[in-house]
């Protein structure tokens, strides 16, 4: 990295870095709320007064599996393919062919 470069990137680092603490002077960051310091009812649970999956909105079952479509033939299974079709020794790579170099 050349000197500019070097000088460029700490000023954009310096920048970046005074915006960060204004913007947090500016948004201090609120305090974290305090669970379970209110008055706790024994023998009552927690979701007691508003019940958790009352307002819960209904899902759709999921889908049943899905089928294989029988084959006609009654096997299920489709024919395995041609194997391929062997080249001459002319048509091959001649380090391939197993022919002399």
């Amino acid at each position: 990295m050349t000197s500019r470069n070097t000088l460029l990137f700490g000023a954009a680092l310096a920048v970046t870095t005074a915006a960060i603490a204004v913007d947090h002077a500016a948004h201090p960051v609120p305090p974290r709320p305090v669970y379970g310091a209110g008055p706790v009812t024994p023998g009552v649970a927690p979701c007691a007064a508003a019940p958790c999956a009352a307002g819960a909105p209904k899902l759709a079952p999921p889908p049943a599996p899905l089928q294989p479509a029988a084959a006609e033939d009654g096997g299920g299974l489709a024919a395995p393919p041609p194997p391929p079709k062997a080249k001459a020794s002319s048509e091959e790579a001649p380090d391939l062919a197993g022919g002399e170099p």
